[in-house]
């Protein structure tokens, strides 16, 4: 979903909150319109195929005695045109605007429905340009929450100076407070993007460390302390119910914790690599990267040594065997990718190697493969975005 204008959200549905909330986590909005084209865009590149007759939110809700959309969008054109169907000649309090397609017309229609009932939605995005979000619907540890912001064309958040501490407070965390700080429950925890790693202290976006190093007391792990995910080595911030700016703190690493991700507007690369610590077979490892991603997600595919570099950056432990989507077939006597990826640069790197069964290609810190057994459990590396699909066949082969 990363630089797109649009998201349609089909499944799960939600009600018009939850489905703003949820764009808002991506740093955008429900969908809004100013104009008829408008409409007749997301009904022929969002839209088509969409079943007829199913409600689809949009940003326009009745709050405070009139129509508004979510992201301040005019609305002069909405309640010229849709007078009717949004009954602006009753107070429709609790009510909020879902498209619907028709047969026959090349534009949705508009009607209200009450804002609590789920139902299918669109997302609308205006590039991201240094925007930060906050997730707490699920803990993860600090390497889950990172991927999961790269997924998004962005990274967990990172701070250069004292204001973007009391900036993240103001803007982002004060309401999660509100909302989530009830009773007995007086703080939270937001992983950030700074991580003890290669002895050195870093962000993952690699913001500039000087004031973090400079202000944050006791950033150096304890002398003696061991190199497993129970150390200290990642920085998290304590949200109190009345801050003036969250504290940052170091903590273990695999602790589940909220997070911030925060966006700059750099785009993202066509393949994005993620590492997972969990392990599993070749077949499972394959299932948890279509779970994490959907049907955008599979097992790491390579087509240079730069994808090679890239995918051992994000190993969690470079000394673990990886599960790649590089797999032999004994039946065809062949070598494949998951995603359909061309194997002519893959093939010079295990071509030596003799197999006598079904074998999958594992990678290790120095960027050397392995085949091995697939039904072994291993760590593995996900991927989204496609490289070029193989256009011969044949190059496929071992012989």
């Amino acid at each position: 979903m990363c630089n797109l204008l649009f998201e349609c959200r089909v499944s799960p549905e939600a009600s018009w909150q939850e489905a703003e909330n949820h764009c808002k986590t991506l740093c955008g909005h429900l969908f809004s319109f100013k104009e008829e084209q408008d409409l007749k865009d997301v009904a022929s590149h969002v839209l088509e195929g969409a079943k007829e007759k199913s409600y689809y939110w949009t940003g326009l809700r009745y709050v405070n005695s009139s129509w508004t959309f979510a992201d301040g969008e005019d609305i002069q054109y909405a309640i010229t045109n849709f007078t009717e169907t949004l009954g602006l000649r009753l107070k429709p309090n609790g009510k909020c605007a879902a498209l619907v397609l028709k047969r026959g017309t090349d534009r949705p229609n508009l009607y209200t429905r009450t804002c609590t009932v789920p139902y299918n939605f669109i997302c609308q995005f205006y590039g991201r340009n240094d925007c930060t979000s906050s997730a707490c619907s699920s803990s993860t540890s600090w390497q889950e929450a990172e991927n999961h912001c790269k997924t998004l064309c962005g990274h967990l958040f990172s701070f250069k100076e004292e204001q973007d501490l009391k900036d993240v407070a103001q803007h982002v965390l004060k309401g999660v407070a509100q909302h989530v700080l009830k009773g007995a429950i007086n703080k939270l925890y937001f992983w950030t993007g700074l991580r003890y790693v290669n002895d050195s202290w870093s962000f993952s976006d690699g913001e500039d460390t000087g004031y973090a190093i400079s202000n944050l007391a006791d950033l150096q792990p304890r002398p003696g302390g061991n190199q497993s995910g129970r150390s200290r080595k990642c920085v998290r911030l304590q949200q109190n119910q009345t801050p003036l700016r969250p504290t940052p703190m170091k903590w273990m690493c695999n602790t589940l914790h909220c997070f911030i991700c925060q966006f700059h507007g750099n785009g993202c690369t066509s393949v994005n690599y993620y590492g997972f610590g969990f392990t599993h077979s070749h077949s499972d490892a394959q299932l948890q990267c279509q779970s994490q991603f959907g049907d955008g997600g599979n097992l790491a595919s390579f087509s240079s040594q730069d994808d090679i570099d890239r995918i051992t950056t994000v190993m969690v432990d470079k000394n673990m065997y990886c599960w790649t989507g590089f797999k032999y077939t004994k039946s065809t006597d062949s070598w494949s990718f998951t995603d359909g990826t061309d194997t002519k640069f893959a093939l010079l790197k295990v071509r030596s190697q003799c197999c006598n069964s079904d074998m999958c290609a594992l990678i290790l810190g120095d960027g050397k493969l392995y085949s091995a057994n697939c039904s072994k459990s291993r760590q593995y590396i996900c991927q989204t975005g496609r490289h070029p699909v193989l256009t011969d066949p044949s190059s496929n082969s071992t012989g």
